[in-house]
């Protein structure tokens, strides 16, 4: 454990010396390609169905995004994605906006983020869907125009129609832990 924690703070060293600060690193339109797995925290639903075993519950999600840089702090995006919720089993295709706080202007920065959307839907009976994500992330400058990004953080889901059972449309709330690897460019 202790050479894991002397690596990850050699690695974040050598980072955050690449690269000059650019007064401007921050000003420009940016996409983003990201991969998450969430595990659950919590599971509620009015499912017939034993779902009890929420700590086995999981999340894999693919999510683009594109935005822009208000001032060298802070940006916003939108962003659209393939969430694939296991333990009860589901697709769902979310449509967020997404906020950044970066700590400061240097390629290589912690940054806060906040997601907000909502999951859109391909059948007319599925609505009235939820998403939040919040938590913390770093970014590394990889080369001139790309960025690896790291986040981890809280997600929270809720549907009111998330699957169907015998008994009719079941709703469903989720509380997840989130960890995000993506590439900014």
């Amino acid at each position: 454990m202790k050479q894991l924690i002397v690596l990850i703070f050699l690695l974040q060293s050598a980072f955050f010396t690449l690269g000059a600060t650019n007064e401007n690193e921050q000003k420009k339109f940016y996409k983003s390609v990201e991969v998450s797995y969430a595990t659950g925290l919590s599971l509620s639903t009015n499912s017939p169905f034993d779902l009890n075993d929420w700590d086995s519950a999981y999340t894999k999600s693919l999510r683009i995004s594109a935005g822009w840089f208000f001032n060298p702090y802070f940006s916003a995006g939108v962003g659209f994605g393939a969430d694939r919720y296991e333990q009860p089993g589901a697709n769902t295709f979310p449509l967020y906006v997404d906020f950044r706080g970066y700590l400061r202007n240097h390629p290589n920065t912690a940054f806060a983020f906040f997601d907000i959307g909502k999951a859109v839907s391909f059948k007319a009976a599925q609505e009235k869907r939820m998403l939040l994500d919040a938590g913390l992330g770093y970014q590394f400058r990889l080369s001139q125009r790309l960025r690896l990004t790291a986040k981890g953080g809280y997600s929270y889901f809720k549907s009111e129609e998330f699957f169907k059972s015998e008994t009719g449309w079941n709703y469903m709330k989720r509380n997840s832990l989130r960890f995000t690897v993506g590439l900014v460019f």
